[in-house]
């Protein structure tokens, strides 16, 4: 809570002999200093006697993002850039507003724009030439355990031998990151072809009933995951189709029908019995032979009180027995129901589908790929945590 002090229009500017200089100077000190709340009610008595000042407006925008509010940044940052069109400061913070929420085309507009009225700028030419050059993703799941996207690239070097397309489902496909894995391992580890169908709502409408919070809700439901997930297509092989299909896997499943796919990657709704139900319809369009896989399975249901996970079984992830990590009852409760247990890798697991039931995979003579479209800073990582395991011939 503000004191009354820092209430300060223009009359209590005269009261106490401050200039707008001084407040505005005061509020940029308590920006720096990290406390937002002070600089934000400065700015906006500021805003109050002098709407259209580029300098302020930038700051109070610059505050929005710093509290998480990027839709509430985008007007104050766009009047900024009106009233200041050769301040590469200005273009350079709504360029990554609007990127953040998943606006690139008209970030990397504006950054062109700019450029090409001020001349050569070379954090401009940065910010074009990296967003031009690979996908950008303001959030990625499954930071502590990257590895695992080596093994589901792995799982594409499998089906280098076929003929025609690989067929891939996604069931969760978010901002597209995984959906960078797939295609890309295709066209570095195969010859092949391939064809990815994605599945995802992509609407935060069901967020309601599950514990996600935090920006991950943010970006779905104003619109920001869907809005990535397409500009992420722009970087898919030219030899790799995907298909887009927006809604819940309960109703989209069942439209599949007669289709079969070599591959399916189940990382959507994470409770129970939800999971069940996506393994149950997915079962029916998995070819045999394919391969089955999915993400989060920490613990095995023969790992774990199966009265505990049940309780949680609404609830996304909780902490481990004993308290060493997270797992993820509805994950361990639907896959243990299904198969039992099942091939893991560092909590990515996969099942074949046989002639007489499913059975274990194993990735010996596989080879994986480091997601070179994740940050480099989770390369090492990789390296080192699939080196350590020894279950993959290669990783390129």
């Amino acid at each position: 809570m503000l004191e009354p002090g820092y209430w300060i229009g223009m009359n209590r500017m005269t009261e106490v002999g401050l200039t707008p200089h001084q407040v505005f100077q005061q509020a940029l000190a308590h920006q720096n200093a990290g406390e937002l709340d002070r600089a934000e009610h400065l700015y906006g008595f500021l805003l109050e006697c002098f709407p259209d000042n580029p300098d302020v407006n930038h700051n109070m925008g610059m505050i929005q993002a710093l509290k998480g509010r990027p839709a509430r940044a985008l007007p104050y940052l766009k009047l900024a850039v009106a009233a200041g069109p050769d301040n590469v400061e200005y273009g350079l913070s709504l360029a990554g507003v609007l990127i953040q929420m998943g606006y690139m085309d008209d970030a990397l507009e504006m950054a062109r724009g700019m450029q090409a009225a001020i001349g050569g700028d070379s954090r401009l030419l940065d910010l074009i030439r990296r967003n031009e050059s690979r996908p950008w993703f303001p959030v990625l799941q499954g930071v502590h355990a990257p590895e695992r996207q080596a093994y589901m690239s792995a799982l594409v070097h499998m089906q280098r031998r076929g003929q025609g397309p690989i067929r891939i489902l996604e069931v969760g496909s978010f901002m597209g990151a995984s959906l960078m894995t797939w295609a890309t391992a295709v066209e570095r580890l195969t010859d092949r072809p391939a064809e990815i169908c994605c599945i995802d709502p992509w609407d935060g409408g069901d967020l309601g009933q599950y514990d996600y919070g935090g920006s991950i809700g943010q970006y779905l439901e104003d619109g920001t995951a869907h809005r990535v997930f397409r500009n992420t297509l722009k970087f898919i092989p030219d030899r790799v189709v995907v298909t887009e299909m927006r809604g819940q896997s309960q109703e989209m499943l069942p439209t599949l029908a007669g289709r079969r796919f070599d591959l399916i990657y189940l990382d959507g709704c994470h409770l129970h019995p939800e999971v069940l139900c996506d393994l149950q319809a997915c079962d029916g369009v998995l070819a045999e032979g394919g391969v089955i896989c999915g993400d989060d399975l920490e613990l095995q249901l023969h790992q774990v009180d199966g009265a505990l996970a049940l309780a949680n079984a609404r609830k996304d992830s909780v902490g481990c027995p004993g308290g060493d990590g997270i797992f993820h009852p509805g994950v361990t409760l639907g896959v243990g129901r299904f198969f039992g247990p099942v091939s893991v890798y560092r909590g990515f697991w996969a099942m074949r589908k046989a002639a007489g039931g499913y059975e274990q995979v194993s990735m010996a003579g596989a080879v994986g790929m480091i997601p070179y479209h994740w940050p480099e800073e989770f390369h090492d990582m990789v390296r080192r945590n699939i080196g350590a395991d020894g279950l993959l011939a290669g990783l390129l």
